[in-house]
Formats: C-alpha cells, structure tokens, sequence
C-alpha cells in the first residue's frame, strides 16, 4: 500500500508538471500567433487528458467566426504561420542557441514575410537565426546578408553584406538624392 501511494503521489507530480508545462506553451502560442497573424485565433488542446499519456496535442485555428480547422485544412501561409508561433513558443520556454530556417517564408505574402522578419530580429538576442530565403521584404529584417555568386568558370563565391549600420548609409544617400 505505501509504495502504491508513493507512485500514485509521484504519478500525480508528473501531470501537474506536465500540465504546468503544456499550460505556458500555449500561453506562449496563443500569444505569438496573435502577434504573427492578423485574423483569427489558435488553440492548443490535448485531446483527451484523462489519458494524458497516450493522448496527443492538436493545433486548432479559427481565422474566421466560423468553426475551428484542423491545421491540415490550412493555407500554406497560413500553416506556416501556426508552425512558426509554435517553434517560437517551445523557444520562449526552452530555448536553443541556434535555429536554420530553409525558405521558411516560401508561402508567405509581403505583409507576413515582414512580420516573420521582425519576429526573428526581436528574438536575434536570444538565439542566432540562419534563414535561407529570396524574398527581400524578408531580407530586410536581417543584421548580415550573405549571397553566393558564381563567375564564369563556375566557381562560387561567398559574399556578406552587414546590414546593422545600413540606415545611416541610406540616410546619407538619400540626403544626396535630394540636393
């Protein structure tokens, strides 16, 4: 009976834990696609806790006043935008020192693709972001920009851009511009 109790007790901590966990992620979910999107609103439901253990997490977002959907009956954009707000929330609560993105903002429109832009330059503090894209309303947002060329023998080469102290530059220019 006591080492019943014991793991029944120990059981018990566990979910709670877990529960508390669960819990501030989707805080930090909720609060992130909010930020990331500009219509609707996502949930993060486990989908039956009485049997937490084999149970499974589903993403539900609702972009309308209509019913919630299933992530699978989203738009490409718009399923790129629930899968960022939920790698961003799992780093707010445990983060990484380094994240590669490979053409994350592939699916997104101009108007989102400046707001991924933005979200990974408020978090460039926390973490070093490599993101491949072509898109330069994402560029934009970037502290280094590298590109790779090849000349007419086919060889590549690498070059950088430092972005940081850009603003002034353009100031400048435009200043001259305007003479």
């Amino acid at each position: 009976v006591g080492s019943e109790m014991c793991i029944r007790d120990r059981d018990g901590k566990k979910k709670e834990k877990f529960m508390d966990t669960f819990n501030i992620l989707k805080g930090h979910f909720v609060t992130l696609f909010d930020e990331l999107s500009t219509k609707g609103k996502v949930e993060l439901i486990i989908e039956d806790e009485e049997n937490l253990w084999e149970s499974g997490v589903e993403i539900r977002v609702r972009l309308s006043e209509k019913n919630f959907l299933d992530i699978k009956s989203l738009s490409g954009g718009e399923k790129t935008i629930t899968a960022v707000a939920f790698i961003f929330a799992v780093q707010e609560f445990n983060p990484a020192s380094f994240y590669v993105f490979d053409e994350i903002d592939a699916a997104l429109d101009i108007m989102n693709c400046e707001k991924l832009g933005k979200l990974i330059r408020k978090n460039a503090h926390k973490a070093q972001y490599v993101v491949v894209s072509h898109s330069e309303h994402f560029i934009q947002s970037a502290q280094t920009i590298y590109g790779v060329t090849m000349d007419k023998n086919k060889i590549s080469g690498v070059l950088s851009l430092d972005l940081k102290d850009m603003t002034s530059y353009v100031d400048k220019e435009a200043a001259n511009i305007d003479e």
